[in-house]
């Protein structure tokens, strides 16, 4: 239905894939300042019962509802749009791309408190200043003194910078006394000055890294993969080729995988910029996000360090986005919107013609095809930084050892070697807690979760049984539930179980476990980092967060466990990841000038990928996975997507999945290149009350896939699905 007045196409966060129609009010029209409304403000509508914060996407002329039945806004939230219209496209094109619904996807990525209608905060600097009553007579103080000097020969200083050379109290005394003025100073934008940026200079480049950084541009969009052996010095390249833009006057991302690592990576561009760095994450509050989100927006935060979510941080001037550890699976959100922000960061690059860099020691397989089809720039380096070796690999065929939890005789001996050389030894298990299993050997029962298909792992610090799926936590039983009988015992290992066998052996020696308990106490990594490098010996337990971005140098021996729980995992991406964490870790051993050595104890000594791993190397290994992938026809030789439904009921779930198999059949048909599986059971079926099935679409082409989805998710808009089913549709899943 046409109409004179504007119509607001607005996304709301629901799950329905749809935006929603609203009118202007009149006091606007009657004034003439329909022009306020602009794609990318927010809007405060009433919707059902409730009022809700929504984001005006388009406005239109017309509308195929009743106008007279069209709600108008409650309130114009936003004088401007929140971010630029490049970038709010980005956001509705991700949104598509991956088939979530759109008010649900828009509206997640901004921060909390935009969600919730806060403004954006005022960006200004606390500082201080001589109050013009000073006099150096009212305080004896040395700290004092020195304070009120600094200040005497300048206009202001920060109070963060006060605080780091004087400390809290000074300035409070000198506040107290009057002597010294308080006031908020307003961000202005600064030309940033090399070498004046400097503060430190940058590191002298082996030939490798100097012909990889010849090799990047940054006048457009390039994607390039720097493919670097662990110790290769990927970071000196990612920090002078950052330098090259910032003396551009431009903004630089870096985004790490994990949190624990965006310290880490802080630090190497705070040590090296006089500029500000900022960081976003999730552990930060939701006002500190707001804060850092408007500073990159408005441009005073020269660098950004974050995780996944930071794709979507607005930028006054971006330059240049990297993405260390390319490979790891925690770029992809696996709850809720599920996007992949390495892939993300590189279609962003791509619409603002900037350059986007890659960086891994074991590149995914997706990565490296698009280097062999020549979308990727493929950058090698292949030898460590200094006089460091790569560590030379070995098997410990598990078949002719004793074992004593979890160590075999020999990998016992081989720690016993290396601390009584004075070095350090990380033994590596991906599995926290305790036991992953308390058996009773008198009937053979285990304590399964009570919502999901999973044994409750036991963890003896706290003296808990805790579900790693769904957080269930029960109590450690006395006795055997089933039967009755005092004979529970913890059935395989986890880091508790290392840590403590390792501790009686070793009484003197330090032992570090690290692991998602351990590291939630405060300043965790920084003060394992310190002690470590202390160079005394010791011994480090740890699962994956010890595979990447930590430079020690007296580790020389690393001692995997467990490598065959993930050399048979059914998942078609298990056998990667495998080679990418043994790869990594191995990588944290001989970084110093003293060689590294890495074990792996396995039943299966002979299996064909391990002898690649041992015997060659990652690329040689992952050849051999590309064969399998293509013959298989999986990712990346087909695309794939799951339409993934839960439900309280499992025959509701599948009978709901047998529908969408129908109605996709029925839009098109199977072929050569368009391939259906299922519905099947998800590798874990149920999971908190909830059983879990997918439905697998594979293509041969992109174009294939999301027309049949866009046909698909529109049609399944409009059939009855039961109360307790929920679906989603995962565009390039990590994980089945």
């Amino acid at each position: 239905m046409k109409n004179q007045k504007p119509i607001l196409n607005v996304a709301v966060p629901t799950p329905q894939r749809q935006l929603f129609d609203y009118v202007i009010p009149d006091e606007f029209i009657k004034s003439d300042s329909t022009e306020l409304f602009i794609p990318g403000c927010r809007v405060l509508i009433p919707f059902g019962n409730r009022n809700l914060i929504g984001l005006i996407v388009k406005i239109s002329q017309s509308t195929d509802f009743d106008l007279k039945k069209l709600k108008p806004i409650k309130a114009l939230i936003d004088k401007e749009p929140l971010v630029s219209k490049i970038l709010f496209d980005f956001f509705i094109w991700s949104a598509n791309y991956y088939h979530h619904p759109i008010g649900e996807a828009l509206l997640k990525v901004f921060p909390g408190n935009l969600r919730k209608g806060l403004p954006l905060p005022k960006t200004t600097t606390r500082c201080w200043k001589i109050d013009k009553s000073y006099s150096s007579d009212n305080t004896k103080s040395v700290k004092q003194l020195d304070l009120l000097s600094l200040l005497n020969s300048v206009d202001h200083k920060t109070d963060e910078f006060l605080k780091a050379c004087f400390g809290r109290s000074t300035i409070s005394a000198l506040a107290k006394k009057g002597l010294i003025t308080e006031f908020q100073k307003s961000y202005t934008k600064e030309k940033v000055s090399f070498p004046k940026a400097l503060k430190q200079n940058p590191k002298l480049l082996n030939d490798e890294q100097a012909t990889v950084l010849s090799k990047l541009s940054i006048e457009k969009f390039s994607c390039s993969l720097i493919d670097g052996v662990t110790g290769s010095g990927k970071t000196e390249i990612y920090l002078q080729f950052a330098e090259l833009i910032l003396k551009n006057q431009r903004q630089v991302f870096i985004l790490v995988p994990e949190i624990n690592l965006v310290q880490q990576m802080e630090a190497q561009f705070s040590n090296r910029f006089d500029l500000e760095v900022l960081t976003f994450h999730s552990n930060m509050t939701d006002n500190q996000r707001l804060l850092n989100w408007t500073k990159a927006k408005n441009g005073e935060a020269h660098i950004i360090v974050g995780t996944r979510s930071s794709v979507f941080v607005p930028a006054f001037n971006l330059g240049l986005i990297i993405i260390d550890e390319e490979h790891d699976q925690s770029y992809k959100q696996q709850e809720g919107f599920r996007y992949s922000a390495r892939d993300l960061a590189i279609q962003r690059a791509s619409n603002d013609s900037i350059p986007v860099l890659l960086g891994s020691a074991t590149p995914s397989l997706e990565t490296i095809q698009n280097c062999i089809k020549n979308k990727y720039q493929h950058l090698y380096i292949k030898k460590r930084i200094g006089l460091s070796q790569p560590p030379k690999w070995n098997i410990i065929d598990l078949k002719n050892q004793s074992i004593s939890n979890g160590i075999s005789e020999f990998a016992e001996t081989k720690i016993k070697e290396t601390i009584s050389n004075g070095k350090q030894a990380l033994i590596f298990i991906n599995r926290r807690g305790y036991a992953p299993a308390l058996f009773c050997n008198s009937c053979g029962w285990v304590m399964d979760c009570a919502n999901c298909d999973s044994k409750l792992t036991l963890h003896k610090a706290k003296q808990k049984l805790i579900c790693h799926h769904c957080e269930f936590t029960a109590n450690v039983p006395l006795k055997c539930l089933a039967c009755d009988k005092d004979s529970l015992v913890p059935v395989g290992m986890g880091t508790e179980r290392i840590e403590e066998y390792l501790k009686n052996i070793f009484p003197t020696i330090p032992v570090f476990r690290v692991d998602k308990d351990s590291s939630k106490k405060k300043d965790f990594m920084e003060n394992l980092h310190r002690k470590v490098n202390g160079a005394e010996p010791c011994i480090i337990i740890g699962t994956q967060m010890m595979t990447k971005g930590h430079d020690f140098k007296n580790i020389t021996l690393v001692l995997a466990l467990d490598t065959d729980t993930q050399l048979f995992h059914p998942d078609f991406k298990n056998q990667e990841r495998l080679g990418q964490l043994l790869t990594q870790v191995a990588g944290r051993g001989g970084r110093g000038q003293f060689l590294g050595e890495i074990y792996l104890q396995t039943y299966n000594s002979d299996h064909p990928l391990l002898e690649k791993l041992v015997k060659d190397n990652y690329g040689s290994f992952l050849q051999d996975i590309s064969s399998e992938r293509e013959v298989t026809l999986m990712p990346p030789f087909r695309h794939l997507a799951l339409i993934r439904a839960d439900s309280t009921h499992s025959d509701k779930v599948i009978n709901f999945l047998k529908h969408v198999r129908s109605i996709t059949n029925s839009i098109q048909p199977q072929n050569r290149s368009i391939n259906y599986i299922g519905p099947l059971p998800s590798m874990l079926e149920k999971r908190a009350g909830r059983y879990r099935y997918l439905f697998q679409i594979r293509t041969k082409n992109r174009s294939q896939m999301h027309s049949l989805l866009t046909k698909l998710t529109h049609q399944m808009g409009t059939i009855k699905i039961p109360s307790s089913v929920r679906w989603f549709v995962d565009v390039d899943p990590v994980e089945l």
